[in-house]
């Protein structure tokens, strides 16, 4: 099968789940930054002489309402690149930062709406398909390079900069390809046909959980399973590989229930809202909290320079050559 390698890779060993075990982890990050932010709105509210007290604090979001906010904009990421002209493969890796990031980060911690401009930013260029800041700017309004490459490094760090993305789109290719030996008798216009069909089904399902719990290999068969039936059966057949039908046909009957569906926008606009008040205030910048850390952090580097300059002038200057 066309894995080539994927089961020795750090995406099937870091990044592929089990339903419980994804679920489980999201709970825990939301939990864990729930406690964080609570903490944090408390500060600000003290520094800001207001009552701190408990039941005065906002709601938090929970891991369903997360994952919700999460969905919406790796949609609205999809669109963007569309909209941007960038190939398949370079959505696909955008979609699949952008996950992986609020997968150990909340969107209580960092706001989804740089984050996408960042993780496609970095899809262009771990790809190859890199473009200069500047110019990526000017095709997204409101951007500014600062905003964009400041939480690259971030992005990277949560990704344990594992940017290599093992996407179906490749996969794809390689069983039609060996379709045209292993299934002579059906015409390479069919072939084609279902390359493109089953390609655009896999781009409009970027967004689904699915990409955390089935292979590659898996989810290219069950885009070629949907898109010609008979295909795929007498593919497999063909290969001798009859027993991965079942989990074709399982994985094949989800996707295609999240492609027709939709999030609720208002329910995303709704829990945007919500969003807004328990926002981790050290990521606002005119927060109080975010103003004192800020200074802080300047006058410990200023006196690590300090430092610095009284032990260069405590050293002899001596001659090397003396």
């Amino acid at each position: 099968m066309a894995d080539g390698g994927f089961k020795e890779s750090t995406q099937c060993k870091d990044w592929i789940f089990t339903e419980t075990t994804l679920r489980e982890k999201r709970e825990s990050v939301n939990q864990k930054a729930s406690e964080k932010v609570r903490k944090h709105i408390a500060e600000e509210y003290r520094m800001q002489n207001k009552d701190a007290s408990e039941d005065k604090l906002p709601v938090t979001l929970n891991a369903d309402e997360e994952l919700l906010l999460v969905v919406y904009y790796t949609c609205q990421l999809g669109t963007l690149a569309a909209a941007m002209n960038l190939p398949s493969h370079i959505r696909g890796y955008a979609v699949t930062y952008f996950k992986r990031f609020f997968l150990v980060n909340s969107i209580m911690e960092y706001n989804p709406k740089t984050i996408i401009f960042t993780a496609l930013y970095a899809a262009t260029k771990a790809s190859d398909h890199y473009i200069p800041i500047d110019q990526f700017c000017k095709k997204i309004p409101n951007s500014t390079p600062q905003q964009i490459l400041e939480f690259e490094f971030y992005l990277c760090q949560s990704l344990d900069w594992d940017l290599y993305v093992w996407l179906p789109f490749r996969p794809l290719q390689g069983f039609l390809l060996d379709c045209q030996k292993a299934l002579p008798s059906f015409p390479h216009e069919t072939l084609f046909k279902c390359h493109d069909q089953a390609k655009q089904f896999l781009s409009e399902t970027l967004h689904s959980d699915l990409y955390f719990l089935y292979s590659p290999s898996i989810m290219a068969l069950s885009a070629i399973y949907h898109v010609n039936q008979d295909l795929c059966t007498q593919y497999l057949e063909a290969k001798n590989l009859q027993k991965l039908m079942p989990k074709v046909k399982e994985n094949e009957a989800q996707l295609l229930e999240l492609q027709h569906a939709q999030t609720d926008i208002n329910k995303a606009k709704e829990i945007g809202k919500k969003l807004y008040f328990c926002m981790d205030p050290y990521q606002r910048k005119n927060s109080a909290v975010y103003l004192k850390r800020k200074a802080e952090d300047e006058e410990q580097e200023m006196a690590r320079q300090r430092r610095k300059i009284e032990r260069q002038k405590s050293v002899p200057d001596r001659n090397p050559f003396a």
